[in-house]
């Protein structure tokens, strides 16, 4: 039997991204399954892919996504990164699932302790496949004002880039991918930003790294996650 290799024989038409905006979990409660309606996804087509930035916190316990549905498919979970922060516990993800139909969609996420998610969703066309070609979680609790990532990329596709960090009210400079969002949150109101870069060329590998900028005193919790698909 042959096998074939999808990156290899791709087709010629490049993955196509769009940032689409953010939705927070306003549900309150305390269980461990959060279900969080109407986040924008974009224009429906066929072959549409759903990413999303999940960030969340929790006062009391380290908690760990551990599976999630999109407008009710299952997701991958691509690359996540839980870690203790200032006065909370931080964690963050990057999720996908194939979803044709709809402008908005709900997300259902299941943790191993209570969470409050804000989630950031892309609308990805052209996709050939949701498993990542690389990707890259570094950093975390005690780490580095400036933290750089690597990360390889195939022609053609798309590399999502975000960081997470236990130090407002900061900012943070991204370089690697665009910056669509910025802003604090969570109960001790973690720095947390993202991007994506369409990569015209295959880099081996693509560099990029999330400074903080303002008074940073000491060693802050900073953590950068990194995933290429092609």
């Amino acid at each position: 039997m042959m096998i074939v290799d999808p990156y290899r024989f791709a087709g010629s038409s490049p993955v196509g991204c769009a940032y689409q905006g953010f939705t927070d979990d306003t549900a309150g409660g305390v269980g461990t399954t959060r279900t969080v309606p109407g986040c924008p996804i974009g224009t429906a087509i066929v072959g549409r892919h759903v990413f999303a930035w999940l960030f969340w916190s929790n006062t009391a316990a380290t908690a760990t996504l551990l599976s999630a549905t999109i407008g009710g498919v299952a997701a991958v979970i691509h690359v996540q990164k839980v870690f203790a922060s200032i006065g909370t516990n931080a964690g963050f993800a990057l999720i996908s699932a194939p979803l044709a139909v709809g402008t908005t969609a709900t997300f259902v996420l299941n943790y191993s302790d209570v969470a409050y998610p804000r989630i950031h969703t892309y609308r990805v066309t052209d996709l050939i496949s949701n498993t990542a070609f690389a990707s890259q979680s570094n950093g975390g609790s005690s780490s580095t004002q400036s933290l750089n990532a690597s990360c390889n990329t195939q022609a053609g596709g798309v590399v999502f880039f975000a960081m997470n960090a236990g130090w407002a009210p900061l900012t943070v400079t991204l370089t690697g991918s665009s910056q669509d969002f910025m802003s604090a949150y969570g109960p001790s109101s973690n720095l947390i930003s993202g991007g994506f870069f369409l990569t015209a060329v295959a880099e081996t590998p693509r560099a990029f790294n999330s400074t903080l900028t303002g008074a940073v005193v000491g060693a802050p919790n900073h953590a950068n996650l990194v995933a290429s698909f092609r």
